[in-house]
């Protein structure tokens, strides 16, 4: 009887994460804080001023912000999700689409790994993180769904390849509408925060 109450415990735990996660990215990863040196070999990674773009190793693409962080100009895809994780948990497979179904804790293995696999070229001090929710909030730049093409991409059966929306005034792609999208940040109940809505929905949290 123990074991059948563990089982059942262990398995709506793990139907709860799954829903969750159902399509959850780490996207638009930030880059912070603003450096002051090159990387190694004198490449200029992660120096430029505002609007300036850097890509590093894995081929992700950064903005350089007014505020002095970088944010992914994507969506991390799956390729590159691939690239550091050696593995691909996506319903809708695709190498330029968002990597989904993600959990919150493996988020957090990617920028771990990408920051592992980026040490000798990132300036010291720098450090590849989930965005906080001021920091997701600052990236959306106060982009409404009402701007997108079929209101956020709803009523599609799957996400959109990457840089298929439209650009917000950062220059940034899809920050609202086509996956869900992880934050560093915690609601009450230590809940962790999911940001920007869907191509299956149009709330933003």
């Amino acid at each position: 009887e123990a074991e059948a109450v563990a089982k059942k415990k262990a398995e709506d735990e793990a139907r709860a994460k799954a829903e969750l996660a159902a399509t959850a990215a780490p996207t638009n990863v930030a880059a912070h804080p603003k450096p002051a040196s090159t990387g190694t070999a004198g490449a200029p990674l992660f120096t430029a001023p505002a609007g300036g773009l850097a890509t590093n190793s894995v081929g992700m693409i950064f903005v350089h912000l007014a505020s002095g962080f970088w944010a992914a100009k994507y969506e991390v895809t799956q390729a590159e999700y691939q690239k550091v994780m050696g593995n691909n948990p996506s319903k809708s497979v695709a190498d330029r689409q968002p990597v989904e179904t993600v959990s919150w804790n493996d988020a957090v293995e990617f920028t771990r790994k990408l920051n592992e696999s980026e040490r000798d070229r990132l300036p010291a001090g720098m450090a590849y993180a989930l965005p906080t929710d001021k920091q997701w909030k600052e990236l959306l730049a106060a982009q409404r769904f009402d701007e997108l093409p079929g209101r956020g991409f709803t009523g599609r059966s799957r996400p959109l390849t990457v840089g298929q929306g439209p650009a917000n005034k950062l220059g940034l792609h899809d920050v609202l509408g086509n996956v869900w999208e992880w934050t560093r940040d915690t609601a009450p109940g230590e809940k962790r925060l999911l940001k920007g809505g869907a191509f299956n929905s149009i709330s933003y949290d």
